[in-house]
């Protein structure tokens, strides 16, 4: 799946702090949702998350270092 430049750039720095600010992490993100408009971001832990319809899901596999 292609995504947006700007929004795998925004998924792709809070992905990045979160491992840099827990270096041993007890749960793993399984991606990010990234609002289309305000691009606003949030580490989601689920399987099948729930998003809002202004959301996009970036999964983990697209983020990874």
């Amino acid at each position: 799946m292609l995504f947006d430049p700007k929004v795998l750039r925004v998924a792709h720095k809070l992905y990045r702090l979160y491992f840099e600010v827990h270096c041993e992490p007890e749960r793993i993100p399984t991606g990010v949702a990234v609002n289309l408009n305000s691009y606003r971001s949030c580490l989601l832990f689920r399987d099948y998350p729930i998003l809002l319809p202004d959301e996009c899901f970036v999964p983990a596999d697209q983020l990874q270092f």
